[in-house]
Parts: C-alpha cells; structure tokens; sequence
C-alpha cells in the first residue's frame, strides 16, 4: 500500500495509488447483452438495470479489497439502478458489477450519519468507497456498505471521471 510522508497510509496516497493501477478492460457483451444494446434514455435504462442486476441479488460475491464477501439485495438493485440508469457510463459499470467488485481498489470508508437514508434503508453505519480504474471508461466508484452486525453489502456503483476523485 502506497504510503504518505511520514509512512502512514493515507487517503490521498492511496488516490495516487489508485490513479496508477492498470485499467480493467470492460468486456463489450456482459451476460449476453450488447454495450450497444443498451438504451439510451433513462427511464429505460432503469428498467434494463432492474432485469439484468436481478441475477445478482441474494448472491454474495468476493472483494479482494476488502477481504470479505458483499451481499447483493434488493434495496442494492434499487439503488444501483437509481444512480446508475442517469448515464450510460454509470450502466455500463452497473453491469460489470462483478468484474468491478473483483478489481476495485479501497479508498475511504465514512460513518453514516443516524437518521440518513442509507441508515433507515439498509441499517447500515459504515460506508465504504472503492475505486477501479476502467480502460475507456475512466473509473467506477463501488459503494458498500457495513451493517451493524459488520455484514458488507453492495450499495451502489456508478462511474465518475477523474475530476471528482481529484476533489474527493
């Protein structure tokens, strides 16, 4: 693990870490769907995301990264498909859900405040943020979250552009 000045492993020496790592070729046919096939407006792609993610849910898939398995639900599938379906991008990531939880790279985890959304929704007090650096893509940001009783689940996948891990 990349280290910072003084030795200590910090966020921003693993950003730089992470901006280093080899991008992870995308296949362009993830179960049997077509990169072209996907739609282009965003209610419909929230449809597409809903069908093709169903196959995941219940499922628990390994992370290297995190040295644990992350559970897929329901409320994963929701949320994924919620922010994903807004950019074709974010849905090509979505798909490769399990190419991405293999290859992301750990970045940060925050606490989750008491009374948000994620809290009431998965009762979740930990969120996890992963990164994996993608070849014409630029990066998909995994969100997992920790339960209480320290159970990882997925929350959300979605691509951002190198801008926002510069800021982050």
């Amino acid at each position: 693990m990349a280290k910072g000045k003084a030795g200590i492993v910090t966020k921003e020496s693993r950003k730089r870490s992470i901006l280093k790592k080899k991008p992870v070729k995308l296949p362009s046919v993830v179960n049997g769907v077509k990169i072209s096939d996907i739609p282009e407006k965003k209610k419909e792609r929230a449809k597409f995301l809903q069908k093709e993610l169903k196959r995941y849910q219940g499922k628990q898939l390994y992370c290297p990264a995190l040295r644990s398995h992350v559970e897929i639900t329901a409320k994963s599938i929701s949320e994924t498909k919620h922010h994903a379906s807004a950019h074709i991008n974010s849905t090509i990531a979505a798909l490769n859900l399990r190419i991405i939880i293999k290859n992301a790279h750990f970045l940060k985890t925050t606490s989750v405040k008491g009374n948000s959304m994620q809290s009431k929704k998965m009762d979740l007090k930990d969120m996890i943020t992963l990164i994996c650096p993608l070849k014409k893509y630029g990066f998909a940001k995994l969100t997992v979250g920790k339960r209480y009783n320290n159970e990882l689940v997925q929350y959300c996948i979605t691509a951002i552009k190198l801008e926002w891990l510069k800021e982050e």
